[in-house]
C-alpha cells in the first residue's frame, strides 16, 4: 500500500514516508505492503491549525476510517486493535532570512495541511542572537500594531530602575516625563529573606546606585536584556516599591493596572521558581539531542529540493504542557493580563505574546495554547468590548476569578490586593465605557418591597425575571464589592469550592467577608457558567433583594484593595435547616437512587445534605469542612438513614427539631434562596430542568443578629430522581426576612 501511495504522486505523502523511514529505519519493510500491519495515524495537537502528531501503529484495526486512495493513513482516533509504537512531529526549518515578520494568529503552512515551519531555536538566551530576535519581535509589534498603544500615554510609575551600562551601576530615580519602560514579571521564590530589596533604610542609597552584582539573578538578567534592547528603564517590584513601608506599598500596589498596562514590554520569567537562579541561559529545545535533522529531496511544491526537516519525538500519550511556575503565582495573573506585550522565558524556548501575534520558536504552539488563553481577555480589557456580546465583561471576570483562585500567594493578606489591578481595570475601563450589563441578577430595594414574613406561595412582586442584556448599566462609580460586582451581586454569590481540604486559612487579619470567594484559600468555580450554550442568555428569576453592600477599604483611595470590614444587607426567603454528612455507602446510594451527581464532582467524597421541617433533603457544597464535633455523620444502620436519602418519612418518630437544646451537634443552620435558572441554560451534563441556587448560613458568634456563609447549594429538577416537579420542596415553607451577611 506504500507503493500505491507513491504511485498516486502525492507529494505530501511522499514526504511523510521519507520522514518515517528516516525516523524509524526498517519499520516500513518495502513497497510491496498490501498485507502490511503497519499504519500511520495523524492527529491534531492543540487544534485543527496546530502541527500534526504522527503515530506509528501496528496490528489489525477492529474498525477504521480510511481514505480509499491512501489506505495507510488513519485519521482521528480509530486505533482499536492497534498498538502504538512511536510518535513524533516534524517541521521544515524556516530560512533565517525569512524569519521576520513573526507569525500572525494562524501559522503559515508549507503544504496545505501537513508541514509546519519552525525557527532555528536559540541555544542560549544569553547570546546576542537571542537579544536580536527579541528586538526584531518587539520592533515588528510596535511598527505593525499602531492601534495597540498604551492606554495612558503620560503615565509613569513613581520609581524606576535605570539599568545603567557595563561600566555604570543601575540606580533608582523618580521619572519626571514620559519614557518607555520595561516591567519584570517573575517568581520571588520561597527563600527571599536575603535578596536585595528597597527599604526605608536603603532607599536614598538606591537613588545613588544599586549594586549590580548584589541583584538576584533574575533581576540581573532583566537588566542585561534591557541593556541589549537599548531600553534604559526597568520596573521591578522588589526595588521600585518600598517593601517595609505599608502605606507606600498599598499605594503602589493600587497602581498595578497602570504600571503593567503602560509598559513598553513585560519580561515574563516563567521559569525558574526562584529569583536567585536567573532566566537567561541554555534552552532545552535548542539542544542537539532534542530533535533530529535531515535533508529531503522532494519536489519544490513541498519545500524541496533541499528541505531541512526537523523531527521531534512526542510522548506516546499526548499531554498538554504543565503549568509553569509563573502561572502558579497569584500576583502574576494580573501582570500577564494587564501587559500589552510580553517576551516569555521558560527554559525551553522563547515565546512572544501580544494582542495580534502569538509565537514560539519551535512552531508547536501557534494557535491558542493554554498559557495564552487570557490574551483575548487582555485585548478586550485594553481596547474595548464593542464587538462582543454585552455580558462578556462578566464572563471574563468569572474566568479570571476561577483562574486566580487556583494560584498561590505567599501572604494570605494579599488575596484582594494581588488582583486589584485587574479589578481596577474592570471598574474604570468597563464601567466608564458604559457597557457593563446590569443583568437584573442583583435586585435593589424599592419602596414597595414586601417586608412582612410570608409562608405563602410566590407573589408576583417578589420575583423579577429578565434577560441579562435587557438593561445597560451606565455609571462611572465604583461597583466592586470584595471580588463581586454590585450589578451581578446575587449571581456572583453562587461560587463554590472545587475541592474540600482541611487546610484552613489562619485568621491573623481580616481578609474578606464570608460571602466573597476571597475569604477561602482554595480554588473556586461558578457552576452557573459551566458549559453555557453558545450566546444564549438564560432567563433568571431573582428571589431576593440587595438592600445595601458596604465595604470599608483599608486605603480609602483604593476600593479594590484590602478591606477592614464588609457586609451585605439582603432580603429574601430563608428556612431553618439541619445538616448531616453521609458515609461512603450512603453517598453511593444517594447518587444511584436519589440524585444524579454534579458534573466534575469527586464521587469518592462524602456528600453533605441539609433538610428543612418537611424533611426534604438537598445536597450542598461547603466552603470548608465542618469540625467533626459539630456535624453528624449518618450511617446506613441509623434509623433515619433512609429518610435522608428519600427526603421523606412515614414514621411519626422521625422528626426534625429546629432548636439545639440537648443536641450535641450544631444543627441550627439556614438556607437563603438566591435565584433560579430556566431549562436549556446548560447542555451536555444537564440538558433539562430548573436550577435553584441558595446560600447555606450560620449565625455569627461574634456579631449579634448577623449571618456567615458556610456553603452554597443548587437543586436541579432534572438531576433529582425522586420528584417530577420543577420546584424544590426545600423552600416550600419559608420566612421572608432581611438579614445582615458578614
Amino acid at each position: 500500500m506504500f507503493r500505491r501511495a507513491r504511485s498516486m504522486e502525492c507529494m505530501e505523502c511522499d514526504l511523510l514516508l521519507r520522514v518515517v523511514k528516516e525516523y524509524k529505519p526498517g519499520w516500513i519493510s518495502g513497497d510491496d505492503a498490501t498485507d502490511s500491519k503497519s499504519f500511520i495515524g495523524l492527529e491534531h495537537g492543540y487544534g485543527f491549525d496546530s502541527p500534526k502528531i504522527v503515530r506509528l501503529l501496528e496490528g489489525t484495526p477492529k474498525r477504521s476510517w480510511q481514505d480509499e486512495d491512501e489506505p495507510w493513513k488513519i485519521y482521528k482516533y480509530e486505533y482499536d486493535g492497534l498498538e502504538l509504537v512511536d510518535s513524533f512531529c516534524f517541521f521544515r526549518r524556516k530560512k533565517e532570512e525569512a524569519e521576520e515578520p513573526i507569525y500572525k494568529q494562524r501559522p503559515q503552512l508549507v503544504t496545505h495541511a501537513l508541514l509546519f515551519e519552525s525557527m532555528n531555536i536559540i541555544k542560549d538566551t544569553s547570546l546576542p542572537s537571542a537579544f536580536d530576535r527579541v528586538a526584531r519581535w518587539l520592533s515588528h509589534c510596535v511598527q505593525n500594531d499602531e492601534q495597540r498603544k498604551n492606554p495612558h500615554t503620560d503615565y509613569m510609575p513613581r520609581r524606576l530602575l535605570h539599568v545603567g551600562s557595563e561600566s555604570t551601576s543601575p540606580f533608582l530615580f523618580k521619572p519626571t516625563q514620559r519614557a518607555p519602560y520595561v516591567c519584570l514579571s517573575y517568581c520571588w521564590g520561597s527563600d527571599t529573606g536575603d535578596i536585595l530589596k528597597t527599604t526605608k533604610h536603603n532607599l536614598e542609597a538606591h537613588y545613588m546606585a544599586v549594586p549590580f552584582l548584589e541583584l538576584p539573578n533574575t533581576v540581573r538578567d532583566a537588566v542585561i536584556l534591557c541593556r541589549a534592547l537599548k531600553l534604559e528603564n526597568l520596573w521591578v517590584d522588589s526595588l521600585c516599591i518600598i517593601q517595609d513601608d505599608k502605606e507606600s506599598w498599598l499605594q503602589d500596589s493600587a497602581e498595578m493596572d497602570k504600571i503593567y498596562a503602560n509598559a513598553h514590554l513585560t519580561i515574563a520569567a516563567e521559569e525558574p521558581a526562584s529569583c536567585k537562579l536567573g532566566f537567561l541561559g541554555e534552552q532545552q529545545f535548542g539542544k542537539p539531542d532534542w530533535q533530529r535533522e535531515f535533508i529531503t529531496h522532494v519536489p519544490v511544491e513541498v519545500g524541496g529540493p533541499r528541505n531541512e526537516v526537523l523531527i521531534r519525538p512526542m510522548h506516546l500519550e499526548y499531554k498538554l504542557p504543565e503549568r509553569c511556575s509563573l502561572d502558579r503565582r497569584g500576583w502574576c495573573l494580573q501582570e500577564a493580563v494587564l501587559s500589552i506585550r510580553r517576551i516569555c522565558f521558560n527554559g525551553k524556548e522563547m515565546t512572544w505574546e501580544c494582542a495580534s501575534s502569538r509565537i514560539c520558536e519551535c512552531g508547536h504552539l501557534q494557535w491558542d495554547p493554554p498559557q495564552l488563553q487570557y490574551t483575548s481577555i487582555s485585548s478586550r480589557l485594553h481596547y474595548g468590548y464593542e464587538n462582543q456580546t454585552l455580558d462578556s465583561p462578566h464572563k471574563d471576570w468569572i474566568t479570571l476569578v476561577e483562574e486566580y483562585s487556583k494560584r498561590s500567594l505567599t501572604q494570605e493578606s494579599d488575596k484582594l490586593v494581588a488582583i486589584s489591578g485587574i479589578s481596577n481595570k474592570f471598574a474604570n475601563k468597563i464601567y466608564q465605557m458604559g457597557i457593563f450589563v446590569e443583568t437584573n441578577y442583583a435586585q435593589f430595594s424599592s419602596e414597595d418591597q414586601e417586608s412582612e414574613l410570608s409562608v405563602s406561595s410566590t407573589s408576583s412582586n417578589e420575583i423579577k425575571k429578565s434577560s441579562p442584556s435587557s438593561i445597560i448599566h451606565n455609571t462611572t462609580a465604583y461597583n466592586y464589592k470584595a471580588g463581586l460586582w454590585r450589578d451581578t451581586f446575587i449571581v456572583d454569590l453562587s461560587w463554590r469550592v472545587v475541592e474540600q481540604t482541611h487546610e484552613a486559612m489562619s485568621r491573623a487579619s481580616y481578609l474578606a467577608p464570608t460571602w466573597s470567594w476571597a475569604s477561602v484559600n482554595k480554588a473556586v468555580r461558578y457552576d452557573y457558567f459551566l458549559e453555557r450554550e453558545g450566546s444564549r442568555e438564560p432567563s433568571v428569576a431573582i428571589y431576593c433583594t440587595v438592600e445595601d453592600v458596604i465595604c470599608e477599604a483599608t486605603l480609602a483611595s483604593d476600593p479594590t484593595g484590602p478591606l477592614k470590614d464588609a457586609y451585605a444587607i439582603i432580603t429574601g426567603r430563608i428556612v431553618c435547616v439541619e445538616l448531616v454528612v453521609l458515609d461512603e455507602s450512603l453517598t453511593k446510594l444517594w447518587h444511584s437512587d436519589s440524585y444524579r451527581p454534579w458534573v466534575g464532582d469527586d464521587l469518592t467524597q462524602p456528600k453533605v445534605l441539609v433538610r428543612a421541617h418537611n424533611l426534604w433533603s438537598v445536597e450542598i457544597f461547603l466552603d470548608r469542612p465542618r469540625e467533626p464535633s459539630t456535624v453528624r455523620t449518618v450511617v446506613e444502620t441509623d434509623d433515619d438513614s433512609e429518610c435522608w436519602i428519600r427526603g421523606a418519612c412515614n414514621k411519626p418518630s422521625c422528626c426534625w427539631k429546629a432548636e439545639t437544646s440537648g443536641i450535641a451537634y450544631d444543627t441550627r443552620l439556614y438556607c437563603f434562596k438566591l435565584f433560579e435558572c430556566d431549562e436549556d441554560t446548560y447542555y451536555n451534563h444537564r440538558s433539562k430542568g430548573e436550577d435553584e441556587w441558595f446560600l447555606v448560613l450560620q449565625k455569627s458568634v461574634d456579631i449579634e443578629d448577623a449571618y456567615e456563609r458556610i456553603g452554597v447549594g443548587v437543586w436541579n429538577s432534572h438531576c433529582d430522581l425522586r420528584v417530577k416537579e420543577d420546584t424544590s420542596l426545600l423552600f416550600r415553607e419559608y420566612e421572608y426576612d432581611t438579614i445582615k451577611l458578614i
